[in-house]
C-alpha cells in the first residue's frame, strides 16, 4: 500500500507540474526540464550535425523550434516554421564562409608608439578576403606574446566575392618591439598560418622634421577610372633634426576626386627624400589640388600643396573645309602653325612640361566641302571634335548633320568668315531673320570679352579684355538673341582711332586729337565671336584667324607661335592703333576646352572605356 501511495504522488506531480529536474529538486517554475551540474563543471551536448545532415531531416510545422548544433557553422540552429527554414542564433544568415585572398596583401596602418593608446580610425588592418557564403564573420589578430594590443572586428557579409575588410586595433602597446601577429577567421586558426609583423616604436624618439614643399615631384600617368599603382607617387624632401633619426615619418594627402597619397618609413638622414604612393582611382579629369600633412612635431610647415593632372584620352579630330593656303591655317597640314600647335607634345602631350595632359590624337581627318558627314558625325564611331575652317561651304545637308551632331553633344569649333555660315546660326537659334555681313578689312582688331571661362581664361593664358586680329574682312552677324550665346567679341574695329574735329569757333585753337581708346567704328552693331550656351559650339568670324604665313606684315597673319610652338600674342598688329592680338592663345584654349568637354560630356563620353 505504501508503494501505491508513492506512485500516485509521483503521477500527480508529473501531471500537475509537467516538469523534470535532473540533479535538482528546486525546479525552475518556468522550466519543463531543469538540469544542474553539481560540481559546476559540466554542460549539455545536443545533437551535432553537419549542414548536409541537418538539411536531410524531413521537418514539418510540428517540428517548430527543433534544435541542433551545426558543426559546420559552429553555431546553434533551430527550425523556424514561419520562414520554413533553419535559423541560426548567430544571425539569420548564420556564420559566413570566407578565406584570406593573400596573406601578404594584409596592410598595417598607423604609427604604433609605446605607451600610446591606439585609435581604431588610424590604427587598423586592411584584410582582403573572398566570401563564398554570406553570414556573420569575425577577424581577429593576436600577438605571439602579449604586448597590450590586438585587432578585432565582427560584422556580417551580405554578398559573396572579394571584400576588403578594415580591422581596427585596440589597446595600448606596452613595449617598443616588433610583434608577430597571427590571423584567425571566425575565431579559428583557419587562415593557413597567416602572420604579419607590427613595429612598436619608442615614443621618446619624436619625429621632428620639415617638409620642403617646393621639392614635390609628381610621377605617373593618371587616367580617369584607372586604379593607381606604385608608379603613381609623390616624392618630397625632408629636413630632419639629428635627434629625430630613427623615428618614423607618416605623410599623407587628403583624398580628392577618388585619389590620395600615403608614405611612412624611418628617418635616416638629416636630408632625406621620401615617396608617397598613390591610392584609389581618379573619378574626374579635373586637376587634383592636394593638401599634404605629416606627423612631425615641428608645425612650422604643417601643410604642403601638390597638383595631379589627369590625362585626357585620345580623341578623333575632323577638319571640314578646303583651304587656299594649306600651309597657312589648315589644321590638317603639318606645315601650318596651327597644326603644329595642336600636335606639339609640350602643348598637348604626356610630358611633365605639357600644358594639357593628353594622350594625343587618335586621328586627324580632313574632308572637303562636298563630303557626306553622316558617318563621321553620326555613325557608330563619330569624331569627338569638329573644326570648320576657312573655305568651308556647308550645304543644307551638312548643316543639318552638324546640327544633329551638336544635339548629341558633339563639339564644334568654327573659324570662318563665309556668309553662308549664317545657316548654322539659324539652326542654333531657330531664326531666319539673322543679318550677316562682311566688315572692315585685314588688320582690324576686336576686343575680347572679360567673361571668365575656359577659352578666354584657359591653360595657355588669360586673354580676357585683350584683342584678336583679322587676316581679312570679318564676318559679322546681327539681330541675334544674345541670351542664346556668350559674346566673345562685337563688331567694333579697335585698330582705327577717332579723330576729334577742330573747334569751328576757335580755328586757331588746339589741333585735332586722336583718342586711342575709341575707333571710327565705335558702336558698330553685331558680333564677331560667339559661344552657344545650349551646345558645345564656338565661333570666330574670320577665316584667317589662324593664319601665320605672312609675319612680315602687321596687317595680316595674326596667329603666332614661339620657337617651341607655344602660342603667344602677336604685337604691333593693325592700322593706326597697334594691338597685341591673341589669336593663337584663343585657339589653343579652345582646343583644350574641346578635348576636355568631349571627354567629360561629349558624343562619345558614355562609349569610351576610360
Amino acid at each position: 500500500m505504501r508503494n501505491f501511495y508513492i506512485a500516485i504522488c509521483l503521477l500527480i506531480t508529473y501531471i500537475v507540474l509537467g516538469q523534470t529536474g535532473i540533479n535538482t529538486h528546486q525546479i525552475n517554475p518556468n522550466a519543463a526540464l531543469h538540469i544542474e551540474a553539481p560540481l559546476k563543471d559540466k554542460g549539455i551536448i545536443i545533437p551535432r550535425l553537419t549542414t548536409l545532415e541537418r538539411d536531410a531531416l524531413n521537418l514539418t510545422d510540428l517540428d517548430n523550434g527543433l534544435g541542433i548544433y551545426n558543426i559546420d557553422e559552429n553555431c546553434l540552429n533551430y527550425w523556424n516554421k514561419l520562414e520554413n527554414k533553419w535559423s541560426s542564433v548567430c544571425g539569420n544568415l548564420g556564420n559566413s564562409e570566407f578565406k584570406l585572398e593573400n596573406c601578404t596583401d594584409i596592410k598595417v596602418y598607423g604609427q604604433y608608439l609605446s605607451g600610446m593608446a591606439l585609435n581604431g580610425n588610424t590604427h587598423y588592418l586592411m584584410v582582403p578576403v573572398v566570401v563564398s557564403k554570406p553570414g556573420v564573420y569575425s577577424i581577429t589578430a593576436l600577438p605571439e606574446q602579449d604586448n597590450g594590443y590586438y585587432y578585432f572586428t565582427k560584422a556580417e557579409y551580405i554578398g559573396v566575392g572579394k571584400v576588403l575588410v578594415k580591422v581596427p586595433a585596440m589597446g595600448v602597446p606596452n613595449k617598443f618591439q616588433t610583434d608577430k601577429f597571427t590571423v584567425k577567421l571566425n575565431g579559428l586558426d583557419n587562415a593557413n598560418g597567416c602572420t604579419f609583423n607590427v613595429e612598436v616604436e619608442n615614443s621618446s624618439v619624436k619625429p621632428n622634421y620639415k617638409m620642403v614643399c617646393g621639392s614635390i615631384i609628381t610621377s605617373g600617368i593618371y587616367k580617369m577610372d584607372k586604379a593607381l599603382t606604385a608608379e603613381h607617387k609623390l616624392s618630397i624632401t625632408l629636413d630632419v633634426k639629428p635627434e629625430a633619426i630613427g623615428a618614423s615619418y607618416i605623410i599623407e594627402s587628403e583624398e580628392v576626386d577618388g585619389i590620395s597619397f600615403y608614405g611612412t618609413g624611418k628617418l635616416t638622414a638629416t636630408t632625406q627624400t621620401v615617396e608617397l604612393i598613390g591610392r584609389g582611382m581618379p573619378n574626374t579629369t579635373d586637376v587634383k589640388k592636394l593638401r599634404i600633412r605629416s606627423n612631425s612635431i615641428d608645425t612650422s610647415v604643417s601643410i604642403c600643396h601638390a597638383e595631379v593632372r589627369v590625362t585626357l584620352p585620345k580623341k578623333k579630330l575632323l577638319i571640314v573645309g578646303d583651304t587656299k593656303l594649306a600651309n597657312a591655317y589648315d589644321f590638317a597640314n603639318v606645315s601650318a602653325a596651327v597644326n603644329q600647335l595642336i600636335t606639339k607634345d609640350t602643348n598637348f602631350g604626356l610630358l611633365a612640361t605639357s600644358t594639357v595632359f593628353f594622350e594625343g590624337w587618335q586621328s586627324i581627318k580632313k574632308v572637303g566641302n562636298n563630303a557626306d558627314l553622316a558617318t563621321d558625325l553620326l555613325g557608330a564611331s563619330p569624331f569627338d571634335i569638329v573644326v570648320v575652317q576657312e573655305e568651308a561651304l556647308l550645304s543644307d545637308t551638312q548643316v543639318e548633320q552638324l546640327y544633329t551632331y551638336l544635339t548629341k553633344k558633339g563639339v564644334v569649333l568654327m573659324f570662318t568668315g563665309k556668309l553662308s555660315m549664317v545657316k548654322i546660326f539659324e539652326k542654333l537659334t531657330s531664326s531666319s531673320n539673322l543679318v550677316p555681313s562682311l566688315i572692315n578689312k585685314a588688320g582690324s582688331s576686336y576686343k575680347l570679352s572679360t567673361v571668365n571661362n575656359k577659352i578666354l581664361n584657359g591653360p595657355f593664358g588669360d586673354i580676357r579684355g585683350k584683342y584678336w586680329g583679322a587676316n581679312g574682312p570679318a564676318f559679322r552677324i546681327e539681330e541675334l538673341v544674345t541670351s542664346d550665346f556668350l559674346v566673345y567679341s562685337d563688331a567694333t574695329d579697335q585698330s582705327v582711332p577717332v579723330v576729334s574735329p577742330s573747334d569751328p569757333e576757335n580755328p586757331g585753337g588746339e589741333e585735332p586729337t586722336t583718342d586711342p581708346n575709341e575707333t571710327t567704328n565705335q558702336g558698330t552693331p553685331g558680333y564677331t565671336g560667339l559661344h552657344q550656351n545650349g551646345y558645345y559650339f564656338v565661333w570666330a568670324g574670320e577665316g584667317g584667324f589662324n593664319d601665320s604665313s605672312t609675319l612680315t606684315s602687321n596687317l595680316s597673319s595674326p596667329f603666332l607661335l614661339d620657337a617651341n610652338k607655344k602660342p603667344i600674342a602677336r604685337d604691333n598688329f593693325g592700322h593706326n592703333i597697334k594691338r597685341s592680338v591673341s589669336n593663337s592663345i584663343f585657339t589653343a584654349n579652345a582646343i583644350a576646352w574641346a578635348i576636355y568637354q568631349s571627354d567629360v560630356d561629349g558624343i562619345n563620353s558614355n562609349k569610351q572605356a576610360k
